[in-house]
């Protein structure tokens, strides 16, 4: 595939350490990023206090240095674990990670923050939880390290930056004009549609476009003979629930606040934060979701799933269309746990016809890399974070589920000959698409955690306990508001 227009080539987004350090993981030419000096940054690394500066020159001073990561227990940490060796033979730096699943993660995430003495250098961010962190004052800014340093911004997927990581001061964070930079992205995620090519070719069909059409497809594929089912729900109370619903009902034309940008980047913005959800477009959102998970082409059951049962029914074979995250494509085509390797195909999650215009907005969400201020080693965890940004590293970390946020990571792994794993290149050119025109991000609003749990808990009531559409959402409207209140909205 060619590189696309106005992106950088690889040749441009060249690499300015020596030949001799070159990454050994891979053969052919870094397309991307540097290592390059740390910059000013307020706490030490162990036998450094105070406000530490570090060149390029004195680096090698964090040799010995050991540094405590909490990442999330999913693909990025996978793809972590792969590459931190190189990390720790160049720098000297030792890295210990801890993972942990979504709902333990922030609670650790949230402990250690409200410390004085946190137990982790550097954590892995989900962007709803930014507001709280931001607004509380827990985290380290980056804008003086990115500024004496020359570290490069960008060549991140400006749409994913804009989003994702730029704040303006605690006692404000949605002043985005202060240009505050608290992380670094390294994980985007979009909802992609993944679809049995095998299937779909013998029916006839291509990718469907609208959610009737991934109906009809459905419809059409199912074969419970052959214990094969047209789509997938995950519908289980979970987040998934919550992100799957939020995909369609926004596809529709909704929003959960009234105003609330959808536009462009950053969303998730309402200046009256004044909940509309539970109006028409709300009910008659819920009402088609809960109509799915009651069809003959989904499977039974589908109320207890959530994205992992998704995936792991998909790559069993039972699945002809799934709606899964983007770690999925690899774990699709891994021969030791799928049994429809080389058979994927991928297309941006389904949209619908509003006004004779298609709106496709899938859910997405970015993991970024950042200090808390509470971290003794800020200087040995910049250097980790900036380590794990370079383009080649990010490439690398892409062969074990990762996905990269660098415009030249995506321009490398899109062309054909550079597949990572089987049908890797139309994977990342569906993940690229989704994340730049299509993705939806989440309100940024404090109190997120406490908010969602409300929004499970009513769509779950709806979906498995007969309250009625509704009810449901009015109720669910009624405690977001009093949620709201009590955070100062």
């Amino acid at each position: 595939m060619p590189i696309r227009s106005g992106s950088k080539t690889a040749e441009s987004v060249s690499t300015t350490y020596s030949t001799a350090n070159r990454r050994r993981f891979l053969k052919t030419a870094a397309v991307g990023g540097s290592i390059l000096a740390a910059g000013c940054l307020s706490g030490g690394d162990g036998s450094n206090g105070g406000n530490v500066t570090g060149t390029a020159r004195d680096s090698n001073s964090l040799g010995g240095t050991t540094i405590n990561m909490l990442e999330y227990a999913a693909a990025q940490a996978a793809a972590t674990q792969e590459v931190l060796p190189q990390f720790e033979e160049e720098t000297g730096i030792s890295v210990n990670i801890e993972t942990a699943p979504y709902s333990d993660l922030i609670s650790k995430q949230f402990t250690s923050l409200k410390g004085s003495s946190g137990s982790y250098d550097v954590i892995d961010v989900d962007v709803p939880y930014w507001p709280t962190f931001v607004s509380n004052d827990w985290i380290q800014p980056l804008n003086d390290v990115i500024a004496d340093s020359g570290f490069k911004t960008n060549d991140f997927l400006q749409r994913v930056w804009t989003d994702t990581v730029v704040w303006g001061s605690p006692d404000n964070y949605l002043n985005l004009d202060a240009k505050n930079i608290m992380g670094i992205p390294y994980q985007p995620n979009v909802l992609t549609l993944y679809y049995r090519k095998d299937l779909y070719e013998e029916a006839g069909l291509n990718a469907p476009e609208t959610l009737s059409q991934y109906e009809e497809a459905a419809q059409t594929l199912t074969n419970p003979k052959e214990d094969i089912y047209g789509m997938a729900m995950m519908a289980k109370q979970h987040e998934s629930l919550f992100v799957e619903w939020k995909s369609m009902y926004y596809a529709q034309g909704g929003r959960f606040f009234e105003g609330e940008n959808v536009e462009s980047a950053p969303f998730g913005i309402s200046e009256s934060w004044n909940p509309v959800f539970d109006g028409e477009g709300g009910v008659d959102s819920l009402k088609y979701y809960n109509s799915l998970i009651d069809a003959p082409y989904t499977p039974k059951g589908v109320t207890s799933w959530d994205w992992t049962n998704v995936t792991r029914n998909f790559i069993q074979g039972r699945l002809a269309t799934a709606q899964a995250f983007s770690s999925t494509a690899r774990v699709a085509n891994d021969p030791e746990s799928s049994q429809i390797v080389g058979k994927v195909g991928y297309a941006p999650y389904p949209g619908s016809k509003v006004s004779g215009q298609l709106l496709r907005r899938p859910h997405y969400g970015t993991w970024s890399l950042a200090i808390p201020k509470n971290s003794k080693k800020k200087r040995a965890a910049w250097e980790f974070i900036k380590w794990l940004s370079q383009t080649d590293v990010q490439i690398e970390r892409a062969k074990y589920g990762a996905q990269p946020s660098r415009q030249s990571a995506y321009d490398h792994l899109t062309q054909a000959e550079n597949d990572v794993f089987p049908t890797s290149p139309e994977f990342f050119e569906a993940l690229y698409e989704g994340l730049t025109q299509y993705g939806i991000g989440r309100p940024k609003i404090k109190g997120y955690f406490e908010w969602s749990s409300i929004m499970q808990k009513w769509l779950t009531r709806s979906v498995t306990q007969n309250v009625d559409e509704q009810t449901a959402l009015e109720k669910a409207a009624e405690e977001t508001r009093t949620l709201l209140e009590e955070q100062g909205y």
